[in-house]
């Protein structure tokens, strides 16, 4: 079906777009599945592992998820001893997200299983082709940050 020629949604950035993210999310979701993990959980899990201290209101910006969806992403983790809220080195009145050692750990093979998987879901001809791909994505992601 992809090959018709014409099809208004073919050339319709914000639906290929679309589609993109639901194979990688699909793809990423079977591979984290054995983990215990969500790409969204993966994905908070990621924040907490890699900006020491951030806070669960970065987390819903970054994400572009609902505060309360992340809420109950970040329970989940914590009660899984993954993370821990912990009182924001610069407010106070704000908790951060910190990844436990066991969430290391498990953010490490978490990343190693999603990579695998994006290779499988978007075999791109190159290493080079995949590099441009990603900096083209985070251009799109990102268009505050040029």
């Amino acid at each position: 079906m992809a090959d018709e020629a014409g099809h208004v949604l073919l050339d319709d950035l914000g639906f290929l777009l679309a589609r993109a993210s639901a194979v990688a999310v699909a793809a990423g979701n079977d591979a984290l599945r054995p983990l215990g993990l969500t790409v969204r959980a993966f994905a908070t899990l990621s924040l907490a592992a890699e900006h020491d201290g951030i806070t669960q209101r970065g987390i819903s910006e970054f994400l572009r998820l609902d505060p309360s969806r992340v809420v109950a992403i970040v329970d989940d983790l914590e009660g899984r001893g993954l993370v821990s809220r912990v009182v924001a080195r610069d407010d106070r009145r704000m908790k951060a997200v910190v990844a436990t050692p066991a969430g290391h750990e498990l953010f490490r093979q978490a990343v190693a299983a999603t990579r695998t998987a994006q290779q499988d879901a978007f075999p791109l001809p190159t290493a080079s082709a995949r590099t441009e791909a990603i900096r083209m994505l985070r251009r799109l992601a990102f268009p505050d940050e040029r």
